[in-house]
């Protein structure tokens, strides 16, 4: 409704003494997909396109949706979403309708039905919990199972049928696992490895076990290592070993993302996964040399490089520290340690020098999307915050389908 407002193809109404019009050329430029499109990319392609009480109004809606993705939420923060909806509804009657009576078309249902959803939320769980489309959901299932193109209603009857017995056999004999028709029962597969020191992140193929890591590799290894074991730099970099193991991408554990570094994404014309964040701890005094130091955990962001496992000799200076460690190269994006969770950021440059950070501290992947003209800025999709990416499907194949579009 709001894009068709903002293009002039609602019920035949102009903008009348608005000002949120988006020439269609311009529109067709910042148009994606509608999945997620509102929510994560809008605040970036919008800004500069709609005047500045029309944008500031398109990030509370961006806001509420995400707080009404949360998949727990408090009763304070549905008294928050409350009163952010009716600013929001309020702000649309004076942009949209203007209190016209020959605009009251855009005073629809759905804008409406807004303003009773902190009391839905209230009385019946989080939104994920009760608003559920079940019967698109069935169709939806349905058309996914059809591979038959001669006899789809025949396919379509009989795969309805085996899904009906499979469920009965299921509740029968409580044998839910054994159906799931996957012989990799841990979620670990051949061309998968995982290390005690970092069982949350699993290392996958390809990988070489003899890389040679050069002297600035290994100095960038001994100064993070010197930094977190208290021992001297030059005491650490002997240490270090010239040849350790480099794979070329990362698994998180628990239904995570599949990272890859630079070099195994090079080659791929589709999406780069290799943009990631990260959280470490800076020194909030760092530029006063005279200041105590006070460690604080920051958001970073930065392109993932290499993945290392380094494995350190047996030594007195080590004591009992372990011997193996899992590495990340990272090249940094200037962004400030600002949090694009909890609202737009952008960036423009990346940090020149490359960083060892440990692997465990990679979270997510995260979505760029370009902002402005020409080289111009770099905004930050990040969906790593509370809310919830429910998936409600109910086919195990649909599942493990969806698991490898994504790896």
């Amino acid at each position: 409704m709001l894009v068709k407002l903002w293009t002039d193809k609602f019920k035949g109404l102009n903008v009348g003494s608005g000002d949120y019009n988006i020439p269609e050329n311009i529109w067709e430029q910042i148009a994606e997909l509608w999945c997620f499109w509102f929510q994560y990319i809008a605040p970036y392609v919008l800004e500069g396109r709609l005047g500045d009480k029309y944008y500031k109004h398109v990030l509370l809606l961006c806001e509420i949706c995400k707080m009404c993705l949360e998949f727990s939420i408090t009763e304070e923060q549905v008294n928050r979403l409350e009163e952010m909806i009716y600013q929001w509804v309020t702000e649309y009657e004076e942009y949209y309708y203007q209190y016209q009576k020959e605009r009251l078309s855009t005073c629809t249902s759905c804008v409406h039905a807004m303003l009773h959803i902190a009391h839905d939320i209230r009385t019946t769980g989080p939104v994920w919990a009760h608003w559920c489309y079940l019967m698109e959901r069935f169709c939806g299932l349905i058309v996914a199972a059809v591979k038959s193109r001669s006899k789809p209603y025949v396919n379509m009857s009989r795969r309805l049928l085996h899904l009906s017995q499979l469920s009965q056999i299921e509740h029968q004999y409580n044998i839910s696992e054994e159906l799931q028709f996957d012989d990799n029962i841990k979620g670990i597969s051949s061309k998968e490895h995982v290390y005690p020191e970092a069982p949350a992140s699993i290392l996958r193929f390809p990988r070489n076990l003899a890389y040679h890591a050069d002297l600035t590799l290994r100095r960038k290894i001994a100064v993070y290592l010197s930094t977190e074991m208290e021992i001297p730099y030059n005491l650490l970099l002997p240490l270090i070993p010239q040849y350790m193991e480099r794979w070329a991408k990362v698994r998180i554990a628990g239904g995570g993302d599949c990272i890859w570094t630079r070099e195994a994404g090079a080659n791929r014309s589709g999406r780069d996964q290799s943009y990631v964040r990260y959280d470490l701890q800076i020194d909030v005094h760092a530029d006063d040399p005279n200041a105590e130091p006070e460690m604080k955990f920051c958001c970073c962001y930065g392109q993932l490089q290499k993945i290392l496992v380094c494995t350190l000799p047996s030594h007195h200076f080590l004591k009992d520290k372990p011997n193996r460690r899992l590495f990340a190269l990272v090249q940094s994006c200037q962004t400030n340690y600002q949090d694009a969770t909890l609202g737009p950021v952008t960036y423009t440059d990346m940090h020149t020098a490359s960083r060892i950070i440990d692997l465990r501290s990679i979270s997510c992947v995260i979505g760029r999307v370009k902002v402005g003209i020409g080289k111009g800025r770099w905004g930050i999709i990040d969906r790593s915050a509370s809310a919830g990416r429910t998936i409600l499907l109910d086919d195990p194949e649909l599942i493990d389908k969806m698991y490898e579009d994504d790896q």
